[in-house]
C-alpha cells in the first residue's frame, strides 16, 4: 500500500485529490509498468484522437509465451517425423537454439523409443507414432484409411502454403463433396498435441510454424493470444478494471501479414466447399 501511496505522490505530485483525468493516466501507468515489470511483456500507450481515452498495446514475445506454455501445460502438436528431409530449414534453426550435441541426442532418444514400440519394423526416419504412420495399415486400418479419406496431408507439417493435392478431384466429386461430404482440406495434419516441455531435448520434436518474417516459431496466432491473454489475466484483474470503468475493453488485433496472407486463399477467393478451415482455424 505503501507503494502506491508513494507512486500516487510521485505522480500527482502531493498526497492530495487529483483530477479524474490524472488519475486515469496513473491507474494506465500502473498497468503498464506491470505487465512490463512483471511479465516482461512490451507494451506501448497512445491517445485516442479526442484524447479522451488511452489506447494500449500489450505483445509477448516467443520466450514470454515458451515460459507460459510451461507454466500451464498448453498443448503443442508434435510433428510425425521430426527429422524428415522436409524440415531442414527449422532443424537448422533449433540446432542454433539447441547445439548439434543436443539434437543427435534428440534423434537417438525417439530412434530408441521406435525400436520398442515397433519391434523389428523400422521406420526410414525416427518417428513420433510409426504404428500409425508408417505401419498404420497393419496396426490401425480403420483409423488409417480414415486420415487417407479426409486429407491428412503429411506435406502441411511446416508449410505457409497448403500443398497441392496429390490427385485433382473431377468436377462430380467436387459437387457430391459440397451436398454431402466434408470437403478434403490439404492443411488438415493429424498428429499427437502434448504439454509444453522447455527440455532442449525435446524441442525438434514440436511442430514450427513459418513466419511472415521468415522465422520459425513454435506458435500459431491463436496460440499466441491465448497465451498472452493468460499472462495478462494472471497479472490483471480485467474484471476489475472494467467494473470500475477504468478499462472498456480488451482484445486482440489482427496480424496484418497473416491476415494478408489469410486473405488470399479465403473468402470469396474460394468456392464455398474449398475454404481453408485449416488456415482460418489456426488465425
Amino acid at each position: 500500500m505503501a507503494c502506491l501511496q508513494a507512486e500516487y505522490v510521485a505522480y500527482v505530485g502531493s498526497a492530495n485529490d487529483t483530477t479524474e483525468t490524472k488519475f486515469c493516466e496513473l491507474v494506465v501507468r500502473s498497468m503498464a509498468k506491470r505487465l512490463q515489470l512483471t511479465c516482461g511483456l512490451t507494451v506501448r500507450m497512445f491517445k485516442s484522437k479526442r484524447g479522451d481515452e488511452i489506447i494500449m498495446t500489450v505483445k509477448a514475445d516467443e520466450g514470454d509465451l515458451k515460459v507460459e506454455a510451461e507454466r500451464t501445460e498448453y498443448r503443442l502438436q508434435t510433428s510425425n517425423k521430426p527429422f524428415d528431409a522436409i524440415h531442414t530449414s527449422k532443424l537448422e534453426a533449433v540446432a542454433r537454439d539447441v547445439g548439434d550435441v543436443v539434437m543427435a541426442e534428440s534423434k537417438a532418444h525417439l530412434n530408441n523409443i521406435q525400436r520398442h514400440s515397433t519391434t523389428s519394423q523400422i521406420a526410414p526416419e525416427p518417428e513420433m507414432d510409426p504404428l500409425l504412420i508408417s505401419h498404420g495399415k497393419v496396426h490401425h486400418m480403420k483409423l488409417h484409411t480414415a486420415l487417407e479419406k479426409w486429407g491428412h496431408n503429411e506435406l502441411a507439417d511446416g508449410r505457409t502454403t497448403p500443398p497441392v493435392p496429390t490427385v485433382a478431384p473431377s468436377l462430380w466429386q467436387r459437387f457430391l463433396s459440397g451436398l454431402i461430404y466434408i470437403s478434403s482440406d490439404p492443411w488438415t495434419y493429424f498428429a499427437l498435441y502434448t504439454p509444453y516441455k522447455s527440455d532442449p531435448k525435446l524441442q525438434p520434436y514440436y511442430r514450427r510454424y513459418l513466419t511472415s518474417s521468415a522465422t520459425w516459431t513454435l506458435f500459431r496466432p491463436v496460440d499466441r493470444i491465448r497465451l498472452t491473454n493468460s499472462i495478462i489475466n494472471r497479472h490483471l484483474n480485467l474484471d476489475a478494471l472494467k467494473a470500475t470503468t477504468s478499462l472498456q475493453d480488451a482484445f486482440a488485433l489482427h496480424d496484418t501479414a497473416a491476415l494478408d496472407a489469410l486473405k488470399t486463399s479465403w473468402a470469396l477467393n474460394k468456392a464455398m466447399t474449398s475454404q481453408p478451415i485449416g488456415a482460418i482455424r489456426d488465425y
